[in-house]
């Protein structure tokens, strides 16, 4: 009755603290500043945190959109000096926006500024503290409408708050959306964040010119490099949707300001090129005062590069990248080298064929004509080689840039003062990049037209493709069968590429050559290079790539080849037998030849007596042993209930039992001896019968 009472009073003296002390935090929770803590989440230990996100000043921008501003709370005992919170809530919970009903996130607002404290009156450490969070902190914006913003954490949501972002007059008087937000809650408002914390002043908005301020580019607060004292790099960032570049802008007098972006093709600069376009359409613009910097950030999707890049006609997206002036573009920042190819693969690049309708040689004078066709337009200069037949290509004239058109651009060549009766070869190559466009031959004074008679060859792909290559296929004979190769490009990492130009209008053929990397190579297994007693067998042992040949026996130990049927690679492999010394290859009849051996569907079994000896050490012993000492605590089970009940036939019961449980046990004992002995007698026989027969002792 004691012990029942004292539980009482325990669990009532408990729950009274225990609600006390709840509702004292959960009073002192209700309500700081705008926050309002009915979110929670639980650290391992069962501690409570408080979470909230409220609206902040969203700020409307020239450009027609929103920076949208929230605050983020949070609400305990001791933050400051916990662990679990600074961690894995005040760290890594952040602020994710969406469009209201939908589930997919625009983008994460950015930290600006914090602030926090302790509770007024608290006498247990009840502290919040405060996130102000922008988008333009992450450079980015949202037009007008409902949006819903999350307290992210992983892949958890603690808290979530509506926010409308409703229709606005820009300063240049244009109205921005069409939406309509109802007073009360989410409405975007004026939030005053609790005591203790900070708000800096936001930067200035974006503004429309005309632009008269100068500006230059000190360095960056995360580290530039002023690159011959033209100002500073941009610092880069790309995903696959977007390309974010940022840089600080100082202003060097009062004015509107604005920067755009210059890009230029790293190969073609570094060659003293030209090559580059102007992003326009996409600025950083702000009032700009003298003396004071700006963090400019220009956010660029990747779908806008991408026509500008291709219409540059680049081997590669290696580009040097610049801040400019927009109103005097020599006014530029240090160019950062960035490779877009990860967010932004390169085109393919346009393929160039020449149709010939006509080609006439009536005399000394050779008229050549036909149409150049592409696969996408595009802009390229020819080179056209002209030699008496078995002698050297001779370049006889260079095209003006030509636009090339899918549905064909038509084209005259005429080459001058030629042998009377002579056979020539003329071809047509891309002055870019050195394909190879047409080829073929004619002959001089011959009065007919001789494209009539030429017969279109499609090119086609040598033996190097059939085979993974160690190196670099070169030789004509490996990479094409029919018409001449382009240039190999390519990488012992990704293999080789190559084109078989058609001849006479024929088509051309693009070929592939894998490498012979570790990933299509034949590769030994474990047991290569090995000293063991018994022969290997296993796949894995055998090979780690590729299928295993017949295992042949030698003098030495064992010889096996492993091919992979993909590359047609072989690797050759071999393994030494304990004790075995070098030689002659043993009689094709020795012992060891697996045909001497009964077989069995169990490779690592590769003997009739070491079945005998698996079946009995692996699933007889395993059995019975627990088996049979189950049945003698039977057998004494039965002893004691007999003898307690004066039973005489439980006694004989359980003699019987007893009696049957030793025989058994003593029947898998000698099935243990007999088949180890089976073996060792097996294996002598087989020895003695060797050495009889080949007059020397098996190894």
């Amino acid at each position: 009755m004691f012990k029942k009472t004292f539980i009482v009073i325990t669990v009532l003296i408990t729950s009274v603290v225990g609600m006390g002390l709840l509702t004292r935090f959960a009073v002192a929770s209700i309500n700081i500043g705008p926050f309002v803590f009915t979110d929670t989440t639980t650290s391992p230990q069962n501690k409570t945190y408080y979470v909230d996100v409220v609206p902040g000043n969203s700020l409307a921008t020239a450009a027609g959109k929103y920076n949208v501003e929230a605050l983020l709370g949070f609400y305990g005992t001791n933050l400051s000096n916990d662990s679990y919170y600074s961690s894995n809530l005040y760290n890594i919970a952040h602020l994710k926006i969406r469009l209201k009903g939908q589930q997919n996130y625009i983008g994460t607002l950015g930290e600006n500024s914090y602030g926090g404290g302790s509770v007024a009156g608290s006498t247990t450490g009840e502290e919040y503290q405060t996130i102000t969070e922008r988008s333009s902190t992450n450079g980015f914006a949202v037009d007008p409408g409902e949006y819903t913003i999350d307290v992210v954490r992983g892949s958890d949501v603690l808290s979530t708050t509506d926010v409308c972002l409703p229709t606005f007059t820009s300063s240049s008087g244009i109205t921005i959306g069409n939406v309509t937000c109802n007073s009360g809650a989410g409405l975007n408002p004026q939030v005053t964040p609790p005591n203790n914390s900070t708000t800096p002043t936001p930067p200035a908005p974006a503004v429309p010119g005309p632009y008269t301020g100068k500006f230059t580019f000190p360095a960056l607060p995360t580290g530039g490099i002023n690159v011959n004292n033209q100002g500073y790099k941009p610092a880069i960032t790309c995903t696959t949707t977007d390309c974010t570049f940022k840089i600080d802008i100082k202003g060097t007098q009062t004015g509107n300001v604005a920067t755009v972006l210059q890009f230029y093709p790293k190969a073609d600069r570094d060659a003293g090129g030209t090559k580059g376009f102007t992003l326009n359409g996409y600025s950083y613009s702000v009032k700009a005062y003298t003396g004071k910097t700006y963090p400019a950030t220009i956010t660029v999707p990747v779908s806008a590069l991408q026509p500008k890049m291709d219409a540059m006609q680049a081997p590669d997206r290696n580009y040097y990248v610049s801040f400019v002036n927009v109103t005097d573009l020599a006014q530029e920042s240090g160019k950062a080298f960035y490779d877009f190819g990860s967010a932004l693969p390169a085109a393919t690049p346009a393929t160039i064929s020449f149709n010939i309708t006509s080609l006439l040689a009536p005399a000394t004078t050779a008229t050549i004509k036909g149409n150049l066709v592409a696969t996408a337009t595009t802009s390229e200069k020819l080179d056209l080689y002209v030699w008496p037949t078995g002698g050297t290509a001779q370049k006889i004239q260079t095209t003006p840039n030509t636009t090339i058109t899918t549905q064909g651009t038509p084209i005259t060549f005429t080459v001058p003062s030629l042998q009377a009766s002579t056979t020539y070869s003329f071809k047509l190559v891309t002055v870019s990049s050195g394909v190879e466009v047409y080829s073929s031959n004619f002959s001089t004074n011959i009065s007919s037209d001789q494209a009539v008679s030429l017969t279109a060859v499609d090119g086609a792909c040598g033996p190097a493709i059939n085979d993974a290559q160690a190196t670099e296929p070169t030789a004509q004979a490996d990479l094409c069968d029919a018409g001449d190769p382009s240039t190999v490009s390519g990488s012992s990492a990704s293999g080789w590429d190559w084109t078989c130009a058609g001849t006479d209008g024929g088509a051309p053929d693009d070929c592939h050559a894998d490498s012979l990397s570790s990933g299509n190579a034949a590769e030994c297994g474990a047991a290569d290079g090995t000293t063991r007693a018994d022969m290997p067998s296993a796949q894995a042992d055998l090979c780690n790539n590729g299928d295993a040949s017949s295992v042949t026996v030698t003098n030495a130990g064992w010889d096996w080849t492993c091919t992979l049927q993909s590359s047609n690679d072989q690797k050759s492999c071999s393994a030494t037998k304990t004790g075995a010394n070098p030689g002659p290859n043993p009689d094709p009849e020795s012992p060891d030849k697996p045909s001497n051996f009964l077989q069995n569907p169990f490779k690592t079994l590769d003997s009739f007596p070491k079945i005998i000896k698996a079946v009995v050490n692996n699933i007889i012993l395993p059995i019975a042993i627990p088996f049979i000492g189950v049945m003698i605590m039977y057998s004494g089970f039965l002893f004691v209930v007999a003898r307690r009940s004066g039973n005489t036939d439980g006694l004989k019961k359980a003699k019987e039992t007893l009696t049957y449980t030793l025989i058994g046990a003593a029947l898998v004992l000698g099935a243990f001896v007999i088949a180890n002995a089976l073996q060792g007698t097996l294996n002598s026989l087989v020895s003695t019968s060797y050495s009889k027969t080949h007059n020397q002792p098996r190894v």
